[in-house]
C-alpha cells in the first residue's frame, strides 16, 4: 500500500492470522486499531494489515475459524495426489477483491492526516521558538547599540564642553592683550614727550643724549611687530636717505653720522679754546 506523504512501506510486525482471529472473536475494525495503536504500531500499518487480512479471507473463501492445521505430513498426501485428477477440466472461479467502504477510507485518511499534521506542529513550533531567539539576541543587539550610542554622545559633549572653556579662555586673553596694547598706545606718546623735554633740558651734556638714545632704542623695539605685520607681503624701495625717528621729530635730533661727529668736534673745540682763553685771563 502506497502511504500519503511517504513511499511504499511493508507492513511488518503486525502478523495478518492475529487481526484474523481477533475479528472471529467480535471485534469491530475500530477496536482493534486501538488495541494495536495502544501497542505502539502506526495507523497505516493497522489499515494496510486489515485489508490484507480481508484479502486473504476471500481467497480462502471460508472464515480462518474452520482453517485448520494438519496434523502429520502422512495425512496430507492423499489430498495433494487427488486435487489433480478432482481439477481436470474445471476452472478455478476467478477471485474477487474486496471492496473497502468509504468508512474505512475515511478512517485510514484521517489517522495518516493526523500522523502528518503531528509532525507539521511539530516543526512550525521549532520555528517559532527559533524566531523567538532571533527576536531576543535582537532586541539585545539593539540594547547595546544604544548604550555605544550614549557612551558617544557623552564624550562628544564632553570634548564640546571642554572645547567651549578654551574657545573662552583664548577671548579673555585676546581682550586682556588688546586692553593692554591700548593702555601702551595711551602711555607711550606721554612717556615720550616727557622724554623729549628732558632731553631738551639736558641737550648740551652727555647725560641727555644718552637718555635720547635710550629713548629711541624703546620706540623702535616697540614698533617692531606692529612694522613686521604691515610690511608683510609688500617689498618696500630702497632709499638712500637714512629715515627720521619719532624721537629725532620730537628731540629734533639725528642720529649718528660723519656731520654730527664733526658737529661734536666743533663743539668740544670750541669749548677747549673758551676754557683755555678764561684760563689765560
Amino acid at each position: 500500500m502506497v502511504e500519503l506523504f511517504g513511499g511504499k512501506k511493508e507492513a511488518k510486525g503486525i502478523p495478518t492470522d492475529r487481526i484474523i482471529q481477533m475479528q472471529q472473536q467480535g471485534y469491530s475494525n475500530d477496536q482493534i486499531v486501538s488495541v494495536l495503536q495502544r501497542e505502539g504500531y502506526k495507523s497505516s500499518e493497522i489499515f494496510e494489515a486489515i485489508s490484507h487480512a480481508e484479502v486473504k479471507k476471500g481467497v480462502t473463501g471460508a472464515p480462518a475459524a474452520n482453517i485448520t492445521e494438519p496434523e502429520s505430513p502422512m495425512e496430507m498426501k492423499p489430498k495433494s495426489v487427488a486435487q489433480p485428477k478432482q481439477m481436470q477440466g474445471i476452472t478455478p472461479p476467478p477471485i474477487s477483491k474486496p471492496s473497502i467502504s468509504t468508512e474505512k477510507i475515511e478512517q485510514i485518511a484521517e489517522a495518516i492526516i493526523e500522523e502528518k499534521w503531528e509532525e507539521v506542529t511539530e516543526n512550525i513550533n521549532k520555528v517559532i521558538e527559533w524566531k523567538d531567539r532571533t527576536e531576543s539576541k535582537l532586541s539585545d543587539l539593539n540594547t547595546k547599540f544604544e548604550q555605544a550610542k550614549t557612551s558617544v554622545q557623552g564624550i562628544k559633549d564632553e570634548f564640546m564642553e571642554k572645547l567651549g572653556e578654551y574657545d573662552k579662555k583664548l577671548t579673555e586673553i585676546s581682550t586682556d592683550v588688546q586692553a593692554m596694547s591700548r593702555v601702551f598706545e595711551k602711555i607711550l606718546p606721554q612717556f615720550m614727550e616727557s622724554v623729549g623735554e628732558l632731553s631738551r633740558i639736558a641737550s648740551g651734556t652727555k647725560a641727555g643724549r644718552k637718555i635720547a638714545e635710550t629713548a629711541a632704542k624703546m620706540e623702535s623695539e616697540l614698533k617692531k611687530p606692529r612694522k613686521a605685520a604691515e610690511t608683510t607681503g609688500k617689498a618696500k624701495p630702497r632709499s638712500t636717505k637714512k629715515p627720521k625717528s619719532r624721537t629725532e621729530e620730537i628731540f629734533g635730533m639725528r642720529g649718528e653720522g660723519p656731520e654730527e661727529d664733526k658737529e661734536e668736534k666743533t663743539e668740544t673745540k670750541s669749548k677747549t679754546k673758551k676754557k683755555s682763553i678764561e684760563d689765560i685771563q
